[in-house]
């Protein structure tokens, strides 16, 4: 099905629509499961599930050739929707602003510190081990509370408060592709759109 008219309105570049929307439809089944890790997991080799048994590894290791398999995808069609205008290599921290909300990594890392120091001056703070699920959530929603007060909501808004799990804090506002994780968020959606479009999956 040619969506190029359709796709070409603030969406995806014009010029690449037929291309893109062969791509997906050659690897359909792929693009639809972005981003379920059972999918990408039943990929591996018998090789692969014996390497994973590494008492190093977790039980949602992936060898990186899948990994990298499934990142090519999802680079491809933001190339697509985007041009240049996101960084493809680019899976942590970086210095540059989000490239679509703008908030810059070092307004979100002071976010993130202040949230830290916050956590900590609780006596089972930051990690809470001793605490209950439901001490943990009231001090964590209390912190992020008090923190959001001294910054821009554009700030707060870009940063996820469920990083913060009882027995886990963020060490640093990391960045996926360069953008913010509220906007990755919006981004991953805008893709599940696209990938829909063209399947004819309204």
């Amino acid at each position: 099905m040619n969506l190029g008219y359709k796709l070409s309105k603030g969406i995806i570049n014009w010029d690449y629509n037929l291309e893109i929307e062969q791509f997906i439809m050659d690897n359909l089944e792929d693009y639809k499961n972005l981003d379920n890790h059972y999918h990408w997991a039943n990929k591996m080799t018998p090789e692969d599930r014996k390497l994973k048994r590494h008492p190093n590894r977790s039980n949602r290791w992936i060898p990186r050739y899948i990994e990298d398999q499934r990142k090519e995808l999802r680079v491809k069609l933001m190339e697509a929707m985007f041009g240049n205008k996101f960084n493809p290599s680019d899976w942590s921290s970086r210095d540059e602003p989000c490239y679509r909300c703008g908030v810059s990594s070092e307004d979100r890392q002071a976010f993130t510190k202040a949230m830290n120091d916050c956590m900590e001056s609780y006596p089972d703070g930051p990690y809470f081990s001793e605490s209950s699920v439901e001490e943990h959530e009231k001090i964590r929603d209390k912190c992020w509370q008090e923190t959001s007060e001294k910054f821009d909501p554009l700030v707060t808004r870009s940063i996820d408060k469920m990083s913060w799990t009882q027995g886990s804090v963020p060490a640093w506002s990391s960045m996926v592709h360069g953008f913010c994780t509220t906007c990755y968020r919006q981004i991953k959606q805008e893709m599940k759109k696209v990938i829909n479009d063209i399947s004819g999956n309204e």
